[in-house]
């Protein structure tokens, strides 16, 4: 599955694994700053939250802190500049 706009459909990797959960994605810096947008992104939505049904919140809300859990943990330990 591919996303075109954040919260609509979790991607997913070769092996059906979101692709920060698999340990080979690439940390340049134009993939750090599409995480960070579609953090701003999910913020956005769930800033919005009273039109959202309360499985969909609940879907973003994990969604946007597995992405900031992932950032946190790599871009961190692995020295990239961002």
């Amino acid at each position: 599955m591919t996303e075109s706009i954040p919260g609509t459909a979790p991607r997913r990797g070769i092996e059906g694994q979101r692709g920060e959960a698999r340990r080979n994605v690439a940390l340049a810096s134009d993939n750090i700053s599409r995480m960070r947008e579609a953090l701003a992104s999910y913020d956005r939505e769930l800033e919005r939250g009273a039109h959202l049904a309360p499985l969909v919140r609940h879907r973003l809300s994990v969604r946007r802190q597995e992405i900031a859990d992932f950032l946190a943990a790599t871009v961190a330990t692995k020295g990239v500049s961002t």
